[in-house]
């Protein structure tokens, strides 16, 4: 992996975020990696920023609230049962590193981790978070996408890119 201005990254994230990315949170003692499809770049504040929403039942949850940072991994083709089993099972309950073959690699730099054969990672730290909240909902046909009995609403976090790594193969 490479490092790169974040000014330099050129790529279409609109068919990046759909395949999913595998987000990272947590300390080297305690670390877990979850699949999001939800999220956005962009500016806001003079900083180039990563929005990312995270459901408060995910055992990913605690660890985002706990950390300042997380990073987030664009993986390459190839990986989607990696990615299918990182959304489906708990980090609760089991070891999805063991289990999919994925590696974290433990970044001294931003203390969090992320995953070592990513195309892309982008390593985040966090500046503004709050639930949606149902009431704000203008499209009341969203709220579709919420367990009722639950109230799962997700926690959106917008975090500030510190540092981007790409793999030597796509950097251009």
């Amino acid at each position: 992996m490479i490092r790169k201005e974040i000014k330099e990254f050129n790529t279409n994230i609109f068919k990046e975020f759909p395949k999913m990315a595998l987000l990272t949170a947590g300390d080297i003692e305690e670390r877990n990696s979850m699949t999001i499809s939800w999220g956005f770049m962009g500016t806001i504040w003079n900083k180039s920023v990563i929005v990312v929403f995270v459901r408060p039942t995910r055992h990913t949850f605690h660890l985002m609230e706990k950390s300042e940072r997380f990073t987030l991994s664009f993986m390459k083709d190839g990986y989607e049962s990696e990615l299918a089993y990182m959304g489906k099972f708990s980090g609760a309950n089991s070891n999805k590193y063991e289990a999919t073959g994925l590696v974290p690699v433990y970044d001294n730099d931003s203390f969090v981790s992320y995953i070592k054969d990513a195309k892309y990672v982008f390593k985040c730290k966090k500046i503004y978070s709050d639930f949606l909240k149902p009431e704000c909902f203008i499209d009341k046909g969203l709220l579709s996408h919420y367990n009722e009995m639950i109230k799962d609403y997700h926690k959106v976090y917008i975090a500030e890119v510190t540092s981007l790594l790409v793999d030597e193969e796509y950097a251009g």
